[in-house]
């Protein structure tokens, strides 16, 4: 069995890339342990440490092959990683409660008012980029959980409440610039109570029917049967 350095030099030198999935596989459970204690326990939060750490190492294969025992780096990267995460982590945290704090204070005092906010928010929803987009749909027309969010956008359920809060500011931003100005506490309230209307009844049946009634398998039974029925 080929050892750390070896492997390392091969993806250094070769960009073998199996030989770096060995050592993540040797590895990552090391890596992985370590971060999930020093970050409290916070499994998402561990698993971004993780990917961290192995995506250090890859930027500095070649120099960490040199390294007399690979698992005493990653032990220290994962230490600098976590601490780093960490920071990050309560630094948001701090962030969202106190944007939290003024957003329910502008919640009390100036609820959105819909008639204004829904001609133009189509407009100002399209003016988001796609990521931010898919996150102001996903939560706030569909009430997706972040967990399901981060699912569809590739990324942590962390990363993913910090993306949709972003884009709901992004979104707040936009209409403040159409005269329309509230929190994004507000204006994720509005959207919910607002944002979706029921179809009439019996529409769904009929779009269901026309759509089908084009498809090239429909359109095909048809000109059999119109051709039968003229013969």
């Amino acid at each position: 069995m080929r050892d750390d350095a070896t492997l390392l030099h091969l993806y250094a030198s070769e960009h073998a890339e199996e030989a770096f999935a060995e050592i993540v596989r040797r590895h990552i459970d090391l890596v992985y342990s370590a971060a999930l204690r020093r970050v409290g326990g916070n499994a998402h939060l561990a698993e971004d440490v993780t990917q961290q750490v192995f995506v250090a190492l890859a930027r500095k294969a070649h120099a960490v092959s040199r390294h007399p025992l690979l698992s005493a780096w990653l032990y220290v990267t994962t230490r600098n990683e976590a601490a780093n995460a960490v920071r990050n982590e309560r630094r948001r945290r701090l962030r969202e409660q106190e944007a939290q704090a003024m957003d329910d204070l502008t919640v009390r005092a100036a609820p959105v008012d819909w008639s204004r906010l829904a001609p133009v928010l189509d407009e100002v929803i399209d003016g988001l980029g796609a990521a931010d987009r898919t996150a102001i749909l996903l939560r706030c027309l569909e009430h997706r959980s972040f967990a399901e969010i981060g699912a569809a956008l590739r990324l942590s359920e962390d990363a993913a409440r910090m993306r949709t809060d972003r884009a709901l500011d992004k979104l707040r931003r936009g209409l403040a610039h159409r005269g329309i100005a509230s929190s994004s506490a507000a204006l994720s309230a509005a959207l919910a109570d607002h944002a979706m209307a029921a179809a009439p009844a019996g529409l769904a049946q009929a779009v269901t029917g026309a759509a089908i009634a084009t498809t090239p398998a429909a359109v095909a039974t048809a000109v059999s049967i119109l051709q039968f029925q003229t013969s």
